[in-house]
């Protein structure tokens, strides 16, 4: 079958009939089965409860283990679940009790047998630093084997092996664990499985390709006398028997080869069983064979349904009908039909076949849509769209004149750039511009002296985005430095000496290379002078080009910030401030409770230490006014710049990265960040959102009257994923008050590869049910941004942020705040986080409900307010034991009176006991959603409620993993609602929320 399809394509429609088939089977010593370097790899032996040379650590996850019956091979596998968030340094595992000795410049591969549905954030592996790991899939009810090569690096003669899952879930399965030398995964064989009877495996993916027509499977088997009888039989879906071969095996390992041949070019039936059977044991395994003549077929079919799609567009577009969402379908086949060809050509068929079937289900849909429209039986949908160079910010949103605006799109280099012209067509209307060479320092070529040349191309492109009405979110990037600043001035590395930049693509290539790493994106020392006097000039040279452009743009100003230093000059600066606070040293051993000579004898204190507080508190501020320099040069230079910045999500709770959100939430015309989302369960959720969400409402809580953006939204790092995941990840977000997003990545990534740059697998754009997903959320919440801007309204309920307590009580304090916020999120009510300077204010006259989770530790001042506030009728919940010690550990009273007092539990525990308070401290929920029966809250459905021209609008967002029948119910009865979304209507009767639903409803 000849490649290279889609040019010259014939269209028509292929003949469905039942292909022949045929089956071709060779024996031969099996010699191509790599040694295993692991022991007791099938977990076959045991030393009581547990595999002989492994060993389970629960870690801070308190994972649980067990071996089970459900094996893949041998009688015996390892269940592994976890419960525990996920966080930095918190994970479970299975590991080797002793460690491998590997040999530097060796390839291996690792593989092993999966079977879980959801395995959250799990991977296998290990080496030095544990930087070898293969993500461990989703595989539903079936085995899969999962595989990576690797080259060992000159630190891995002593190399431990694991399996972690570092997420919760409730259950992955492994088995058959191999690690071999070279490039490719060879039978899994586990000697102490068979106790020398006679044995089967068969190799057999679930999937197969069967290029030019043939496809080769294996089977190795073990028998332990010579003429050994064996048969092999290809039965089809229906259990016929379709063809049969017998023969003989020696004694030992024999390897069965078997070739299918597809002697009939038309498409036909592809799913199939193959059974080996000899000496009593039978094994079978069912597979899928797709062939070049089914992907034929299907890319005629779905090229048909495109010829269609765009006829009707044309059509639409001589009556001056929109037709949003057929065009983006239009784009997404124009794209992904290429992309499959590139699937194709790499052997994929199976992944190239789904996605062209994906193709032509949503052009037909699509199409069928906009003829009813045409028609006159279906409503036109239209999707705002006001020249952009006019927004403005108000009341925490984006406004173009008197109209909300929703800032949405992506982010990308190269196949980003080729499809510019039909970027509008999948719904977006902002770009991270991150396309051109011009966005880094390096263009300071010299002190003082810039590259000027790159203007002209900055213009040009930004003059075509103002064009076509496209918002730019905009990186001056300081990563991308000079190289030879860093050799004329050693301060900007502390003065080490350097040989190369940091490698910022996750390839590891510099890691024999002298290099200095402040930590994300920072290859420099922020109390340089000379660094400063670099940047000062580049923005003095870069900031009027950008002021002067009419383009609505946002320019942020790191990306993916996080530090840490111990240079000298560093330490010499805190011990200063220490010097400034405390005056005498005798002083400072009283709070310390250390015994230190003089000031300039201190170095960092150890973690957790009471010193450490001063050190977090310092470096901390370091940070924040390297920023707020940042800011103010940028400003000098343009003072009208919409700035932002891009710190992580995940750091809101890791203070040693240097990052303090609320001075950043304060500071940024348009507080900004990096989030990730997961298409796993998370505890009780349908998937993983608990860190962008609970940071957009630490934003929002400190800054409530600003947009918030995500300049690098993160929700795809797997395969086959849903376009429902992707839509439930958008609403709930742009819910919760982002308000601008670029998602990564525009790139079709590593096909085919089991390598590559960071994040370039299963990216969001390889995956067409994902790209429908955004364009038709984009669509959507631009479509009904005058609704989407009314949420998340304003917080009754608050959630103490305690610094001093993720400073001295950190795993802790960490787990009980996201247990407890994980379980106020959904009961119907908006929730937010009060910080140490917003109690200073007073902001605590606006908290109906205190939620005091875990936070062992504050200053005295804040143990006063808090006491004031429960004195004077203040309603406060208190989980664990809280507010016991001050801001460097010592014991102090803890607030006493009318204090609600619990125990710390799962999201689930804690959420009906915070119902009853949130109803005792009269928290306003207007609209509730409830259990069908009406009792009790339908926890973990999320809804909250708001007014827009004189309606109810209520939004529901399926956190549920499981389906839930829910009812309405309001205060002010209503008799009916719309779905703003869908068009549905109904009543306050019971309906289900589906895991990932999203509505949203206006009360009749």
């Amino acid at each position: 079958m000849k490649r290279g399809i889609l040019s010259g394509l014939m269209i028509f429609m292929g003949t469905i009939v039942l292909s022949a088939i045929n089956i071709a089977v060779d024996i031969a010593p099996a010699s191509d089965i790599g040694e295993n370097i692991i022991p007791n790899s099938g977990f076959e032996l045991r030393d009581g409860d547990a595999p002989s040379s492994w060993r389970f650590n629960p870690g801070k996850a308190n994972a649980s283990f067990s071996l089970i019956t459900d094996a893949h091979s041998g009688g015996t596998a390892v269940f592994i679940s976890n419960s525990a968030p996920y966080g930095p340094n918190i994970f479970g595992q299975i590991i080797l009790a002793k460690n491998i000795s590997l040999e530097p410049g060796q390839q291996y591969t690792l593989s092993l047998y999966l079977k879980s549905a959801n395995p959250g954030n799990a991977w296998a592996g290990g080496c030095n630093g544990w930087n070898m790991r293969m993500t461990l899939p989703k595989t539903g009810a079936n085995w899969q084997r999962v595989i990576k090569t690797f080259i060992a690096g000159p630190n891995d003669r002593d190399c431990p092996i694991m399996i972690n899952t570092d997420s919760p879930t409730e259950g992955i399965i492994i088995d058959s664990v191999k690690l071999e030398k070279g490039p490719h995964a060879t039978t899994f064989f586990d000697k102490d499985s068979f106790g020398g009877k006679c044995a089967v495996t068969l190799d057999v993916p679930g999937r197969l390709s069967a290029v030019s027509n043939e496809a080769r499977v294996s089977a190795y088997l073990y028998v332990p006398a010579d003429n050994t009888p064996f048969t092999v039989s290809l039965l089809d879906e229906n259990n016929n028997v379709l063809r049969s071969a017998e023969k003989k095996a020696s004694s030992g390992m024999n390897r069965v080869a078997m070739t299918l041949s597809i002697t009939d070019d038309t498409p036909g039936n592809n799913r199939y069983r193959i059974s080996v059977a000899a000496g009593g044991i039978r094994k079978e395994a069912s597979f899928e064979l797709f062939s070049p003549a089914q992907y034929l077929a299907l890319i005629r079919r779905s090229s048909l349904a495109v010829e269609e799609l765009k006829s009707v567009i044309d059509v639409s577009d001589k009556k001056g009908v929109q037709a949003p969402f057929a065009r983006a379908a239009r784009a997404i086949a124009g794209r992904f039909l290429k992309i499959a060809e590139i699937k194709y050509n790499a052997g994929l068929i199976p992944e190239a076949a789904d996605d062209v079937r994906y193709i032509e289900a949503t052009c037909r849909r699509e199409s069928d849509a906009q003829k009813a429209v045409l028609a006159g039986s279906a409503r036109a949908i239209t999707i705002p769209d006001p020249a952009l160079a006019t927004v403005t910010i108000r009341n925490g949103n984006f406004y173009a004149g008197n109209e909300p605006v929703m800032l949405i799109g992506g982010m990308g280099y190269g196949e980003l750039l080729a499809e510019l012209d039909v970027y509008r067509d999948y719904g977006f209307n902002i770009l991270g511009d991150d396309f051109n060479s011009y966005s880094a320092l390096r263009m300071m070529t010299n002190d003082g002296v810039c590259d000027e040349s790159v203007f002209p191309r900055f213009k040009a492109s930004w003059d075509k985005l103002t064009g076509q009405n496209v918002a730019i979110a905009y990186n001056p990037t300081l990563h991308y430095f000079p190289f030879w600043a860093m050799q004329k001035y050693p301060d900007i590395t502390g003065g080490d000496v350097v040989d190369v930049l940091p490698d910022w693509s996750g390839l590891g290539r510099h890691r024999t290379k002298r290099h200095k790493i402040y930590g994300g994106f920072f290859p420099f020392a922020i109390d340089s002078p000379n660094l400063r006097t670099l940047v000062s000039d580049y923005y003095r040279k870069l900031a009027p080009a950008l002021c002067d452009h009419p383009s609505m743009h946002v320019v942020w100003l790191m990306n993916e910030p996080t530090y840490k230093s111990k240079d000298t000059n560093y330490v010499r600066q805190f011990c200063e401030s220490l010097a400034n606070k405390y005056g005498t040293i005798d002083r400072l051993n009283t709070v310390w409770n250390t015994n230190i000579a003089a000031f300039e004898k201190i170095t960092p204190p150890p973690s957790r230490s009471p010193g450490y507080s001063d050190w977090l508190s310092f470096h901390q501020d370091q940070v924040a006014s390297w920023f707020e320099w940042l800011a103010a040069e940028f400003k000098k230079n343009c003072p009208k710049a919409l700035l932002s910045n891009k710190p992580m999500a995940w750091t809101l709770l890791s203070p040693e990265n240097g990052i303090d959100f609320e001075r950043e939430a304060l500071l940024w015309d348009i507080p900004g960040c990096d989030a990730g989302r997961k298409p796993l369960t998370e505890n009780e959720f349908s998937f993983g959102w608990t860190e962008p969400i609970m940071l957009f409402d630490f934003q929002r809580s400190v800054a409530p009257g600003k947009p918030l953006a995500d300049h690098e939204y993160h929700y795809i790092h797997e395969p086959d994923v849903s376009s429902e995941y992707v839509r439930a990840t958008y609403f709930h977000s742009y819910f919760h008050g982002l308000r601008m997003s670029q998602f990564w990545v525009w790139s079709k990534g590593d096909i085919g590869i089991d390598k590559g740059g960071a994040g370039m697998q299963h990216t969001a754009w390889s995956q067409p049910k994902v790209t429908w997903g955004t364009a038709t959320a984009a669509l959507d919440i631009r479509r009904l941004a005058k609704y989407v801007a009314a949420f998340p309204g304003t917080p009754e309920v608050f959630f103490y942020f305690s610094k001093p307590s993720l400073y001295l009580n950190h795993d802790a304090y960490v787990k009980t705040l996201t247990s407890a916020y994980r379980a106020g999120i959904a009961l119907d009510a908006p929730v937010g986080f009060i910080t140490d300077r917003m109690i200073k204010n007073g902001d605590l006259k606006k908290c109906r409900l205190l939620v005091v989770a875990g936070a062992t530790h504050a200053e005295k001042e804040i143990i006063d307010a808090v006491q004031q506030y429960i004195a004077s009728g203040g309603k406060a919940v208190f989980i664990g034991d809280c507010l016991t010690q001050d801001n460097y550990g010592r014991q102090i009273t803890s607030p006493g009176g009318s204090i609600k007092r619990i125990a710390d539990g799962k999201p689930r525990e804690l959420a009906a006991t915070f119902d009853t308070l949130f109803t005792q401290a009269d928290i306003a929920r207007p609209v509730r959603v409830l259990t069908a029966k009406g009792d009790a809250a339908a926890w973990p459905v999320e809804s909250r409620t708001a007014v827009v021209g004189g309606k109810r609008i209520v939004y529901i967002v399926g956190l549920n993993a499981t389906a839930t029948d829910i009812r309405l119910s309001a205060e002010t009865p209503f008799s009916g609602w719309e779905d703003l979304i869908t068009g549905e209507r109904g009543t306050g009767t019971p309906f289900t929320v589906k895991p990932m639903d999203v509505k949203l409803l206006r009360l009749e």
